[in-house]
């Protein structure tokens, strides 16, 4: 286990729905494929208790549209509101790369919608984040 291989899942599951043309495992700087998707580390916590630890870590997740056409752009977008969301809720392990996907009334998965930009391209799309649960001994 570890962030690095949850993220990792996070692309291999959103960039195999239909329609999306990237999914790189890490950011880069440009990228021409749209629609795109990104994930990475967002923030977290860590506690412990006895020799365990727990960390609460956020995932960002981002899916570009290329803004060329405002409303034909806002209805490609549209396509992904729910089944991004179902993809990552029907793992809730990540294939075991977490101990699960936190996402109750207490922690839901928020997300926003609207403008943004990929390095100095205008797109439209979400921005989604995952809080996962990561539990092992000290020294793992």
């Amino acid at each position: 286990m570890g962030i690095n291989a949850a993220i990792a899942e996070v692309q291999r599951l959103i960039g195999g729905l239909d329609g999306i043309r990237g999914a790189p495992v890490e950011p880069p700087e440009s990228i021409n494929q749209f629609p795109f998707a990104v994930a990475y580390l967002g923030g977290g916590t860590w506690s412990h208790a006895g020799n365990w630890k727990r960390g609460l870590h956020t995932i960002v997740v981002e899916l570009h549209i290329n803004r060329a056409d405002l409303p034909r752009d806002i209805r490609a977008a549209l396509r992904y509101s729910e089944n991004v969301p179902d993809i990552l809720m029907s793992n809730p392990t990540l294939a075991g790369t977490v101990d699960h996907i936190l996402t109750t009334p207490d922690t839901p998965l928020i997300y926003e919608f609207g403008a943004m930009e990929w390095g100095t391209v205008k797109t439209v799309g979400y921005r989604w984040r995952l809080t996962v649960k990561m539990q092992s001994a000290i020294g793992e």
